[in-house]
């Protein structure tokens, strides 16, 4: 299926495909019906004008399932939440975040999620061309549940609903876990003229853990 013709500028009008290497017919619809409920509860308390906590709850039920599908069964997912923080100060000076959660899931077990955040500065906000400098660093560890997409059109699935326990067996094939992020952050912010002008420059570094990667029927043994 060609896309409507488009022109760049230079007065020649162009067309493209709008799926490539396609071998089926199109368009393709897939049916899929996903309802979800959940409750939060957030709060927080301050011990001191330089601490305070927060706590929190959180709670989901997901319920999915392909109607037109031979072999994808309809999924119940229940998910539990605790989230916790501390926020605090020292002297106007020394800032820090220090948190986490953890996570109870239905599909893959319980997860912890710790985060942590710094900050400090070398010379505090005032009056002046240079008004402030301050030093930052953040940490942070994250989760992702799958999608009801990713479940349903796993491999796992897939090959578990076709007969194929064998291949599972064989292969060492496993049902999906949670892809995870690891996220440093380090960097530094220097105000000018009373804080009206801020630069900033931070340095990221991300490591990801356990990704979805999607395969084709061909791979697929018969």
């Amino acid at each position: 299926m060609a896309t409507p013709k488009s022109s760049p500028g230079n007065g020649y009008s162009v067309s493209g495909r709008a799926i490539l290497d396609f071998p089926g017919s199109y368009p393709q619809g897939h049916q899929i019906v996903s309802n979800r409920d959940q409750i939060l509860y957030q709060a927080s308390y301050t011990f001191t004008p330089h601490i305070t906590a927060m706590a929190g709850f959180h709670y989901e039920q997901e319920r999915g399932a392909a109607p037109n599908s031979t072999y994808l069964t309809p999924v119940e997912r229940t998910n539990y939440d605790y989230l916790a923080a501390v926020h605090g100060d020292y002297k106007n000076r020394f800032f820090y975040t220090l948190g986490g959660s953890l996570e109870r899931y239905s599909l893959f077990g319980t997860q912890t999620s710790p985060r942590a955040g710094v900050s400090y500065y070398l010379f505090r906000p005032r009056v002046g061309i240079l008004s402030g400098t301050r030093l930052l660093f953040n940490f942070g560890d994250a989760v992702r549940e799958p999608g009801l997409t990713d479940q349903f059109y796993s491999l796992y699935n897939f090959l578990s609903g076709e007969r194929g326990q064998s291949t599972v067996q064989q292969l060492g094939i496993a049902p999906l876990q949670a892809p995870t992020t690891r996220t440093y952050e380090g960097g530094g912010e220097q105000t000018f003229f009373g804080e009206r002008l801020v630069f900033r420059a931070s340095f990221f570094h991300n490591e990801f853990g356990r990704q979805i990667e999607y395969v084709g029927l061909d791979l697929i043994p018969s």
